[in-house]
């Protein structure tokens, strides 16, 4: 695609991650080379936390992080995907360490985080769990 500047004909059709690549792993392109024309879906991740756990915010779940040890453990789709980034920037925003533990596939976090083996996951929806209220 790189090589084919100009060219009408081509196409990259691609999900949010192209944007994050080159922060993540060594590619031999920027994306300032792309030019987005359309974007057909965007989906909102979600701090999930196990129902069984106290934290009702972000704020209350954000202190707890800072001060566990061991860190908390935040499930996720993947290394060095949206989940891995949103945790990564969660900690910069916070100051709180979290040890992110990928899995195959989003149900698979999923249950993990329902199972209470995790205590937190970003993702898009998760059964027996609740969202977090951001802070006031």
């Amino acid at each position: 695609m790189k090589s084919s500047e100009g060219d009408p004909n081509k196409i990259l059709i691609a999900y949010s991650l192209i944007l994050h690549a080159a922060a993540l792993r060594k590619i031999p392109f920027n994306w300032r080379d792309l030019t987005p024309i359309s974007s057909s879906r965007s989906i909102e991740f979600v701090l999930w936390v196990n129902a069984q756990l106290p934290y009702k915010t972000v704020k209350e779940f954000a202190d707890a992080a800072k001060s566990a040890t061991p860190p908390l453990k935040m499930g996720g789709t993947g290394s060095r995907r949206e989940d891995h980034v949103l945790t990564v920037f969660l900690e910069q925003k916070t100051g709180a360490k979290f040890a992110y533990l990928p899995y195959k596939s989003g149900g698979e976090a999923a249950t993990q985080l329902v199972g209470n083996h995790t205590a937190a996951n970003v993702n898009q929806s998760v059964g027996k769990s609740r969202s977090l209220a951001p802070a006031k």
